[in-house]
């Protein structure tokens, strides 16, 4: 049977030289559209300069149960750490980092993603590109995933916000970012994220987190999957969370934005029964 789902993603992480977290800025090579190949490599990665930290192209996959998104993940990293271990580099996950004025002076450093982000759970709104300045010294590691899915069947909006829901509010203990003036949460981890793509979506809420197993990888491609399958149960389900979630005076996707925004694991909503629904 052909995929109905592919799931592509551009996970970054910061350099370590001598046990110390320092700017990318021209130890790895690779800019954007321009990645440094990986010769030989067995998830066809692709590494680039982003900003201060390293950005990693794997191709995209179709999805199926036979994709094991832990040894993805596992691939990933190995191959990173081969490649920096020659010039004596190495890498960390995590979210953020707080460097010093000095380390930030290059150009590069400054550079910040120019294209258009949009808020799912705020119906598509659009948010412009940040500042520099509004970060100050911290920058960011993202774990984006990328969604290749005929958009015709769901819209890139509710694809985004059942994914949220149904994939990442089980997961997102595993994903503290940090909310306030100096997490990620507040910047780069706003719920419903996404950019529209020529192939489906970008959904950019997540960080690097899951490169340590894998597991979102999986359970976005389950959830998309069953999405497209099931376009009329998804819609149901869409309207039930909004539905049931509500709270008064918010509507139910906004509650699901308010549990990630404020990162409020403890008492997130349980949705298991919405996912044996979809049967993921």
């Amino acid at each position: 049977m052909k995929a109905l789902v592919k799931i592509g993603s551009d996970p970054e992480v910061f350099i370590t030289k001598e046990g110390k977290i320092v700017p990318s800025v021209g130890l790895v090579g690779g800019r954007k559209k321009f990645p440094r190949k990986i010769k030989g490599s067995k998830v066809g990665l692709g590494v680039l300069e982003d900003n201060v930290t390293v950005e990693l192209n794997p191709r995209a996959y179709a999805f199926s149960s036979r994709l094991d998104c832990n040894q993805l993940a596992y691939n990933m990293g190995k191959e990173l750490a081969a490649l920096l271990a020659g010039a004596g580099l190495g890498y960390t996950l995590g979210h953020t980092h707080l460097f010093n004025a000095v380390e930030l002076a290059s150009p590069q450093a400054q550079e910040m993603g120019c294209d258009p982000d949009f808020l799912a759970h705020d119906d598509g709104a659009f948010r412009a590109a940040l500042s520099p300045k509004l970060l100050g010294n911290y920058r960011f590691a993202a774990g984006h995933i990328h969604i290749g899915y005929d958009s015709s069947i769901i819209p890139a909006c509710p694809m985004i916000q059942l994914i949220e829901a149904l994939a990442y509010l089980p997961l997102l203990h595993k994903d503290q970012q940090g909310y306030g003036q100096n997490g990620r949460r507040s910047y780069y981890g706003i719920a419903g994220l996404f950019r529209t793509t020529s192939y489906g979506v970008e959904w950019r809420t997540p960080s690097n987190f899951w490169m340590k197993d894998g597991k979102l990888l999986e359970e976005v491609g389950k959830v998309a999957t069953a999405l497209v399958r099931q376009p009329t149960v998804a819609a149901s389900v869409y309207k039930e969370i909004e539905r049931s979630l509500a709270t008064a005076g918010m509507h139910g996707w906004k509650v699901v934005a308010s549990f990630i925004n404020h990162e409020q694991v403890d008492n997130a909503p349980d949705v298991s029964t919405w996912r044996k629904r979809l049967k993921v």
